[in-house]
């Protein structure tokens, strides 16, 4: 009864009765399957019920007057009445029983056309005829209904196994496969159901179709045709794809309402997936206590009330945590073992133990992990860094922690003695800061190929008129302060030609180079430079270094320091000039010697005078010999006077350097019998852009020397090459000869400069020899250096930039 039913219909029994009825007519109304929409309607079945025995009626009447004989007018009326029951229910059928009455009774029984009735026997068929369509409409109603009721439970219980996400199978009595779910097909493939299932014992899981059941199912449903419940039964089974599948089987008989069997139902569930993740879970877990044991620091698990839950190998070995008492104790209760303590030794309250934090809920990681002093069993103390974290239930709760600790006593005993090696490294540095500040003259060191500044004294900042920032490259900082730097020759230096980037680049020794800097406002500087080539790792100036530059082991170094020859350069010049006005006036004299010596030789050899004796003859000679060394001295004396004025100019020319080393090399192995003077080289020509008079003035003073510095002879080789990835000619002296001495090195190629142990030798010279040679090559834009061990000999080397293009050498 619904609100408008309660609010319209009056409280009374016949009000009561009117809705009962009405209610179970409506509840017994239905419509046909095949009908839907507007046409679905009881009062569609109402209205039928009343034109279909009006049709039968009428057919009747008719069927009748042609065959007055026949006798089954009733009949055909309650197979209407059937017929609506079936199709609109116990309603439409009541009405079609009624009208079937009304029209029976007025158009067929007599008095036709008359509602009255006569006879006793028509008053009897019509109560038959109205029980009988009573009974039918009311019987064909519940079995239609009943049956409409087992077709929804039927649908809904097909819904229900389709939806199933586990293989469901129905057997018969006989094992056959009567019904498969979805997940059944796509768990054994697209087979028909009704084959029969083998239940032997002997099984091997197959149909007599092809269908595949695993084993254990078919003995599943064996059991269950049998009448037990079966239940969580473990089977295997290659699916349609060839996959190994793991089943949960589950089987039961079903029972006829007799009570007997007719059939089993079986259930499996598909486990494979979670036995994967079982056993990935499982090999991660075997990982992780793998990784968890070959951990140096220890790992310990603890519940929320501080109790062991979990612990590493390296828990067991740190003594202080030996856990030696009961694991179900707290951690205070164990606390007694360890004897925490803070850095400074002082103990540490239990709400700041590390554990008691964390279980309070903060995390100890990174930067704040702690440092805390533990207490050995032998007496003996560690200092172990904890860091961990709480460990959380899906509410946030805390339910246990998770520790690490590692032993960073050896790790602070280096880290104390790194930082007392840092602070003595830093008053080394101080100290040679203070010691490179008080020099008179400028000096820094630098790093790295591009001439990184590492240090530099406060003469360096005056001297270069700006200030050079630490780590500034030296090519930058010149750019920026807008400083050049020139040559003897009073030509820019490219930055390969800088005395510091050859010390860094080809690690040369430089040595009293000449350059001139020259600043913004147009001043300008000459100074001398020495550049020594160095290896970091000898310096060792900030232990900071080490540890932010790894690489720096590698990295070239060198120490530079330049000298304000500007009052030198002055008084030079007033010696340069009384040496160029003595060699000048010496040349006079010399002439006037040299032509009577030759002059009275002449004449004595040709007879034309009185004959000299033969002392006479060796004076002469040696007066001729001396008079040569002198004009060599005076030449010697004038170039150098050039070369420091800057007067010294070059008739340059493409030379073959090959013929000019083989030239020079035979003229001076004619002046010596003791020693071997060869050429070696795999170069037919080599041809560079030089003055070649000069050159061979060059090469002849480095063989005169290895002549005169061999006294006991031996050989000498002379050796050019072509540096091809520097476009450079290389050429090289080396002899055997007495080396020269360590101390004297750095001053060899300064004017007058001899090595002193060529004294017990009598070897006489000016020391001018190397001075101009230096002088020469750097003025051809090259470079000399060279290499000698006192007592083994020397090897001079030369480079010279090639020419730029072909063209005819002169030979």
């Amino acid at each position: 009864m619904d609100a408008r039913d309660r609010h319209e219909t009056p409280h009374t029994p016949l009000g009561s009765l009117w809705l009962t009825i009405r209610h179970w007519l409506v509840a017994h109304t239905f419509a046909p399957p095949f009908l839907t929409g507007r046409w679905s309607h009881p009062a569609v079945g109402y209205l039928l019920a009343v034109l279909l025995q009006v049709v039968t009626v009428t057919g009747l009447v008719e069927l009748i007057r042609l065959f007055p004989s026949f006798q089954f007018q009733e009949a055909l009326l309650i197979l209407v009445v059937l017929v609506v029951a079936l199709n609109w229910g116990a309603g439409p059928g009541l009405l079609a029983t009624l009208v079937g009455a009304v029209l029976l009774t007025f158009l067929l029984l007599p008095p036709v056309y008359s509602l009255m009735i006569v006879r006793i026997e028509i008053v009897l068929d019509l109560l038959v005829y109205l029980a009988v369509g009573l009974a039918v409409s009311l019987l064909s109603s519940q079995v239609q209904r009943a049956r409409r009721a087992a077709e929804g439970l039927r649908r809904r219980l097909d819904t229900i196994i389709e939806a199933l996400p586990d293989a469901l199978s129905i057997h018969n009595a006989a094992g056959k496969s009567v019904r498969l779910n979805r997940a059944a097909h796509q768990l054994l493939g697209n087979h028909p159901p009704g084959t029969q299932a083998d239940v032997s014992p002997a099984s091997d899981g197959g149909t007599d179709s092809g269908e595949s059941f695993p084993s254990g199912d078919l003995s599943s449903v064996a059991r269950a045709l049998a009448g037990e419940m079966v239940s969580a039964v473990e089977t295997h089974l290659r699916d349609a794809l060839g996959h190994e599948r793991i089943l949960i089987t589950n089987a039961a008989p079903l029972y006829n309402p007799e009570g007997q069997i007719e059939g089993a139902v079986l259930i499996s569930h598909d486990v494979s997936a979670l036995r994967e993740a079982e056993l990935e879970a499982a090999a991660r877990a075997g990982q992780l206590e793998a990784i968890l044991e070959a951990m140096t620091d220890m790992v310990v698990v603890h519940d929320s009330e501080g109790r062991v839950i979990l612990r590493n190998a390296a828990a067991e070995r740190i003594h202080p945590l030996e856990w030696t008492g009961d694991p179900s104790q707290t951690l205070p209760q164990r606390g007694n073992q360890f004897l925490p303590r803070d850095e400074q030794g002082q103990p540490l309250p239990v709400e700041q133990w590390p554990v008691q934090r964390i279980l309070h809920g903060e995390e100890l990681t990174g930067i704040h992990a702690v440092d805390v002093l533990v207490h050995l069993a032998g007496g003996h103390e560690r200092l172990m860094n904890f860091s961990g974290a709480p460990i959380r239930d899906a509410n946030s709760r805390v339910i246990g922690s998770i520790i690490l600790g590692r032993d960073v006593t050896e790790r602070r005993r280096l880290e104390e003695s790194e930082r007392r090696v840092h602070a003595e490294t830093e008053a080394r540095r101080a100290l040679l800061q203070l010691i490179l500040d008080a020099l008179p003259i400028s000096a820094y060191l630098v790093r790295g190929r591009d001439a990184q500044l590492v240090l530099a004294n406060r003469a360096a900042t005056t001297l270069w008129g700006a200030s050079w920032q630490q780590d500034q490259p030296m090519g930058e900082f010149l750019r920026e302060n807008g400083i050049r730097i020139f040559g003897r020759d009073g030509r820019p230096l490219e930055p390969a030609q800088l005395a510091t980037l050859r010390a860094l680049h080809q690690g040369e020794t430089v040595l009293q180079h000449q350059e001139t800097i020259r600043h913004p406002d147009g001043t300008a500087l000459p100074v001398q430079v020495n550049a020594v080539a160095l290896d970091m790792r000898q310096l060792n100036l900030s232990a900071s270094d080490e540890a932010t530059r790894p690489a720096q082991a590698s990295e070239p170094a060198a120490i530079v320091v330049h000298q304000d020859v500007t009052l030198l350069k002055e008084t030079e010049a007033l010696k340069d000039v009384f040496i160029g006005l003595f060699a000048h006036e010496l040349r006079t004299p010399i002439a006037v010697l040299t032509g009577f010596a030759q002059t009275l030789l002449a004449h004595s050899e040709r007879g034309n005078d009185a004959q000299l004796s033969a002392w006479q003859r060796e004076a002469l000679q040696g007066i001729d010999q001396a008079v040569l060394q002198l004009v060599k001295l005076t030449e010697d004396l004038l170039d150098a006077t050039r070369v420091q004025a800057g007067w010294l100019e070059l008739s340059r020319e493409l030379t073959d350097l090959v013929a000019l080393c083989r030239r020079v090399v035979a003229r001076f192995q004619l002046t010596t019998a003791q020693h071997t003077l060869s050429l070696e080289t795999s170069l037919d020509h080599l041809v560079a852009q030089v003055d070649p008079e000069r050159m061979e003035q060059v090469l002849g003073n480095l063989l005169s020397n290895a002549i005169k510095y061999s006294p006991e002879g031996g050989p000498i080789q002379v050796r050019l090459r072509e540096a091809v990835e520097t476009q450079m000619a290389q050429l090289s002296v080396h002899d055997r000869g007495i080396g020269i001495p360590a101390r004297q090195q750095p001053r060899i190629f300064g004017r007058f400069e001899r090595a002193d142990n060529s004294r017990p030798y009598g070897i006489n010279g000016t020391g001018l020899g190397l001075y101009l040679c230096r002088a020469l090559v750097e003025q051809h834009g090259g470079h000399i250096w060279f290499e000698s061990v006192e007592g083994e000999g020397s090897t001079f080397f030369i480079a010279l930039p090639l020419a730029s293009e072909a063209a005819p050498a002169r030979l």
